[in-house]
């Protein structure tokens, strides 16, 4: 919890004992960094499942193979194994950044936020990390004639393999949200109708807690204006995509 955090963090940074470099696991400065993130506050839960997920691998492993090729034999093997394990490539990489701000913390003396000073136990230089991208990534763009065919295909859409009206129209703006603003899937899910007016949509939702990439706010098109107008004139919720009065959450 916060409180143990906050103390391990504080007997850390007091330590006047002289680490063995030799002997600092990827475990100890994973858990280093963790503590000085509770510390500065703010929504920590993210971070804790990502370390979790880290130390599963690499806890025992000394944090000095980072100075060399073994580093980077180690991020191969353990991109094999979580690729296997089903997960995206941009989960990989939130995984090795973690890793990554994690050993170049333990270089450091002086917390560079908190401006304390801290325990070094690494003092060699830490391997370049770099992102894992697939190949042709984001290459592909949907012409008119392919946005056309999403549009139309919603008219088949079913709910209990019968035809849904409502299903159908709900799946329709979401699309042509997607199409005309670029806007994220859960920006548009997460919308409500106090932040559309009748020029723009503001994607921007206070209510969410952590880090978030910033969110657009956009002018609303002539071609989304109508299906705006009979979505709101039928709404049933404060949700711009519902379906059967409630918000279609991501995934659903």
């Amino acid at each position: 919890n916060t409180a143990v955090a906050k103390k391990e963090l504080i007997r850390i940074v007091t330590a006047e004992a002289t680490f063995n470099v030799s002997s600092v696991t990827c475990g100890v400065v994973l858990d280093d960094w963790y503590a000085s993130k509770v510390l500065k506050g703010g929504d920590t839960a993210r971070h804790k499942s990502v370390i979790k997920q880290l130390k599963v691998y690499f806890n025992d492993i000394p944090a000095t193979d980072f100075y060399g090729a073994e580093g980077y034999n180690h991020l191969e093997r353990y991109k094999t194994l979580r690729l296997n394990d089903g997960i995206s490539l941009t989960t990989l990489n939130k995984e090795v950044r973690t890793l990554s701000a994690s050993l170049n913390y333990a270089k450091l003396g002086v917390d560079p936020i908190l401006k304390t000073p801290k325990a070094q136990k690494l003092n060699g230089e830490i391997i370049t990390f770099v992102s894992y991208c697939e190949d042709n990534i984001r290459t592909f763009v949907l012409e008119d004639d392919l946005c056309l065919q999403l549009i139309e295909r919603c008219s088949d859409l079913t709910y209990h393999t019968k035809p849904n009206l409502q299903l159908q129209n709900t799946m329709r703006l979401a699309i042509l949200i997607a199409l005309t603003t670029s806007a994220r899937k859960s920006s548009i899910l997460d919308l409500t109708w106090d932040r559309v007016n009748d020029f723009s949509i503001d994607f921007r939702n206070v209510e969410l807690k952590g880090k978030r990439k910033k969110r657009p706010h956009n002018a609303i098109s002539a071609d989304l204006r109508p299906y705006l107008d009979k979505a709101r004139a039928d709404a049933k919720t404060n949700y711009v995509i519902e379906f059967e009065g409630k918000n279609m959450e991501t995934g659903q």
